[in-house]
């Protein structure tokens, strides 16, 4: 049983930090955005790579783009975090077969 669900969890996990990743892009519009989106999104992203044991080139360059993510205007409304983490999880499930 816990095989499964780790074979479950896996995939999911970047689903996740995708999703919560349009959230704080949500709430980083505007002149909070522009001021702390980076730092805000950056920083998140790399403490949830680091809990999921990501390399560190990999979560550096992740974070940067996270950080970018929140920082651009008029992207609150477009789950491109959610796209991409979906993307990659399935790409996960599909490794595993």
């Amino acid at each position: 049983m816990d095989k499964t669900n780790s074979t479950v969890a896996k995939p999911i996990t970047p689903i996740m930090i995708g999703a919560l990743l349009d959230v704080i892009d949500f709430f980083t519009a505007g002149p909070v955005g522009l001021t702390f989106g980076f730092i805000i999104g950056a920083g998140i992203t790399w403490v949830l790579l680091t809990m999921i044991h990501v390399p560190a080139k990999k979560r550096l360059w992740f974070s940067i783009l996270a950080g970018i993510y929140c920082t651009t205007p008029l992207t609150g409304l477009l789950p491109l975090g959610t796209l991409l983490g979906t993307l990659i999880g399935i790409g996960m499930s599909r490794g595993k077969n």
